[in-house]
């Protein structure tokens, strides 16, 4: 049963083409958000609060080194960048993914720096820390970077049991 409202009919509840015709009726698309509502998004500024060439370069370039896996891509993105001029930042991410590097030199540069790092905060990623630092420990060709990737990894075992 239908009842007429300005000419036109008006399904009534019980109506079962009513239904199906409302099922398979357009929708209604809600109207895009207005421009105060889209969210803005801006690169980290420099301090004079531009971000410039220089910063957007070494940023792309560390992303690069986050993103690089195997000694071969680590080793290649690192010197990329210092041919760049550009010196690896005091981060434990990024120092913990120059463990992997093929030059031992860069290794325990990243050791040391890695070692004063723990010294103020506790350890990012223990697990994956001390996995890449026993392997260095046993695979190591030099005795130097054995001993330092022996010596952090104990202070990153008791930095674990303490925080």
């Amino acid at each position: 049963m239908t009842i007429q409202r300005e000419n036109r009919p008006i399904p009534s509840e019980a109506d079962p083409r009513a239904a199906l015709e409302a099922l398979f009726a357009p929708r209604q698309e809600p109207p895009p958000p207005a421009r105060s509502q889209v969210k803005i998004v801006v690169g980290k500024a420099s301090m004079d609060g531009a971000v410039g060439p220089r910063e957007a370069e070494l940023q792309k370039r560390l992303r690069h080194l986050r993103a690089a896996e195997g000694a071969y891509a680590v080793t290649r993105v690192t010197k990329l960048l210092f041919a760049a001029g550009f010196t690896l930042p005091i981060d434990q991410e990024i120092q913990r993914k120059v463990l992997e590097h093929s030059d031992e030199a860069q290794v325990r540069d990243a050791l040391c720096v890695l070692m004063a790092l723990l010294e103020r905060e506790p350890p990012q990623r223990p697990t994956v820390l001390d996995a890449r630092l026993r392997r260095l420990e046993e695979n190591a060709e030099e005795r130097a970077t054995r001993d330092l990737a022996a010596a952090l990894r104990r202070r990153v075992t008791m930095a674990v049991r303490r925080y």
